[in-house]
């Protein structure tokens, strides 16, 4: 066995790891792209309903917001009226006696 045959071996030894040192990152890339590929498919459905649902949520809180503010503006306006009231005919008063 001389050099040649050797230098040979070498050759295709060293061709056979770096294949699969590259395979093994082909093969990683491959299925991150098949599975990056099927997320994609399968979220817009899982977005547009996720989207209805917080719509939904959105218009029902806002109209719970409405019925849990508006006895308190009720009660704010009969307030502000009496305070008014007051006011008139407290300068009333006040201007009469001058």
């Amino acid at each position: 066995m001389n050099l040649d045959f050797w230098r040979n071996v070498s050759i295709i030894w060293l061709a056979l790891q770096l294949f699969i040192i590259l395979v093994i990152p082909l093969a990683i890339t491959y299925f991150a792209v098949r599975g990056m590929s099927f997320v994609l498919k399968k979220t817009p459905p899982v977005f547009h309903k996720a989207q209805e649902i917080s719509g939904k949520v959105r218009a029902t809180t806002d109209s719970a917001a409405e019925r849990a503010v508006e006895p308190v503006i009720e009660a704010n306006k009969k307030v502000t009226a009496a305070e008014v009231a007051l006011r008139r005919l407290l300068r009333d008063t006040r201007s009469e006696s001058k």
